[in-house]
This record gives structure tokens, C-alpha cells and sequence, in this order.
């Protein structure tokens, strides 16, 4: 995995799955979101200084957007391969459509159930949406995702990477932390 598990699980366990896995649940999520960002527009440029609980959907939408990557796509095909995984990942392509993570669309689909073929269609028709049926769905995104891009990203919204441990230094690490506790143990950690 290129990011810690937990971390991974973390983010995932934010995203609204049950509202975002049904189509007319998330064209009404998406212009509820629409509303709340034409009421507090001032507040949405002031952002991570200034928050107000009205944008709280706009900070989660943010934080996937910024933390979306094609490394992120393949350890929730890892950790979570189910079509809940398979929504989130849906969403986070449909939330930022670049090239290295629209090559996961095929994967995608397939874990996603049935039910989601709407879902499938707005997927694959996330670089121009032409389908009459993913139109409504791209148009919100795209308002949507023009207020995420006048917000600022800070630093904070940036995942970890995981850290890969030898049987040698495993070892160290608890000979380190029998010896010296804590401190020990973090000491031989962050050697490189």
C-alpha cells in the first residue's frame, strides 16, 4: 500500500456512500451543496482560516479532491474491495478527472453493484458529459468543483505515506522501544 491503512479507512469512513449510491439522493446532495456554497461564498475563499458548518460537505468534497491520486484509487481497491469502495473511488474520479484516474474506470464499475448504472454512465462520461442522463449530475459537479478550486488546499489534507519495515529494523524498533520506551522506539523510526 502506498498510504497507511488507517489513513485510507479514516478518509473512506467520511464519505456518504448510502446518499451518494443513489441517483436522486446525490442530485439532491449535490444541490444542497450548490446552495450552501451560493449562501457562504465569502466564507468558502476564507477557507481552512475561516469555517462555518453550512460548508461542512464542501471541506469533505475538498479534502477527497485534493487527496485523489492513482496511488489513493489503488489501496481502496486493496482495502476496501466492495462496491462500497467502489462508490468512493467513483466519486473521487468524478470529482477529479484526470487521465491517470480515469484509467481506473473499468475497475470501478466492476465493483460496483447493479444498481449503480447510473453511476457507471456518469463514470464514464466524466470527461465530457454527453449522455442525457449524466448531464444534470456533471453540470452540479462542474459548479461544484469550480467553488472547490478558489478554495485553498492546505497542508493538513495530505495523506501519509506508509512506511515500509525490514525484519531488521522491526527488530530495532523493539529492542529500542524494551530498552528506552517510547522515545526509543520513535528514535529508531525516524532514523533513515
Amino acid at each position: 500500500m502506498h498510504y497507511h491503512q488507517h489513513d485510507v479507512i479514516k478518509v473512506w469512513e467520511r464519505f456518504p456512500y448510502e446518499t451518494l449510491g443513489d441517483a436522486q439522493k446525490s442530485l439532491d446532495y449535490l444541490d444542497t451543496v450548490i446552495q450552501a456554497g451560493a449562501a457562504h461564498r465569502d466564507t468558502l475563499a476564507q477557507y481552512p482560516t475561516v469555517r462555518a458548518e453550512p460548508l461542512d460537505e464542501y471541506y469533505r468534497l475538498k479534502l477527497f479532491q485534493t487527496i485523489a491520486s492513482n496511488e489513493l484509487l489503488r489501496d481502496i481497491a486493496v482495502t476496501i474491495d466492495d462496491w462500497r469502495g467502489g462508490l468512493f473511488m467513483a466519486w473521487l474520479v468524478l470529482l477529479k478527472p484526470e487521465p491517470a484516474l480515469l484509467a481506473h474506470r473499468e475497475a470501478i464499475a466492476a465493483l460496483l453493484l447493479p444498481e449503480h448504472a447510473w453511476l457507471k454512465t456518469w463514470l464514464h462520461q466524466a470527461e465530457q458529459p454527453t449522455a442525457t442522463e449524466a448531464q444534470p449530475h456533471h453540470s452540479r459537479l462542474a459548479t461544484i468543483k469550480a467553488q472547490l478550486a478558489a478554495m485553498p488546499t492546505p497542508a493538513s489534507l495530505q495523506l501519509k505515506p506508509a512506511v515500509a519495515l525490514d525484519a531488521e529494523k522491526l527488530n530495532a524498533l523493539k529492542q529500542a522501544y524494551l530498552q528506552q520506551g517510547a522515545a526509543g522506539f520513535h528514535s529508531v523510526l525516524n532514523q533513515k
